[in-house]
């Protein structure tokens, strides 16, 4: 199931940018995340659940969000005719600001499911703790 989710999230990717190069980019985040994840899990000590494997989803997710929101901004650069090594260089810099307020914003909003108040504390313990320590621990 998984191959086929990833090979219709590389078609969805190519047919938006285009460019086989991009799609693959993009594609090239699911790793790093999935890195990040397995390091938060083994961090914590918290096994492999269902809540888990949703928090990596949702680590996934925004993972490629940001790796979209970077190679739709060096492609811009790619097409205005600039030097490749400089443009990903120039485009991580200032794409730099709204992938961290991506994660911010994301960490932020999974701070309430730590506190003793959430209704579903089983739950909330492995979904957040993989999406904010993941967030953190990815190697990108």
């Amino acid at each position: 199931m998984i191959p086929i989710t990833l090979a219709i999230v590389f078609l969805i990717l190519l047919l938006t940018f285009g460019r086989m190069k991009s799609a693959i980019l993009i594609l090239l985040n699911i790793p790093l995340a999935l890195t990040g994840g397995t390091m938060a899990l083994w961090v914590s000590g918290l096994p492999v659940s269902v809540p888990a494997t949703v928090g990596f989803i949702a680590l996934f997710g925004i993972a490629l969000g940001n790796g979209m929101v970077l190679v739709s901004f060096m492609d811009d650069f790619a097409r205005a005719g600039r030097n490749l090594d400089e443009l990903a260089i120039e485009a991580a810099g200032l794409r730099a600001r709204p992938v961290l307020m991506t994660a911010l914003t994301t960490r932020s909003a999974l701070r309430p499911c730590f506190s003793r108040l959430a209704l579903a504390p089983r739950f909330n313990v492995h979904l957040p703790r993989l999406s904010w320590e993941g967030l953190s621990l990815r190697p990108c």
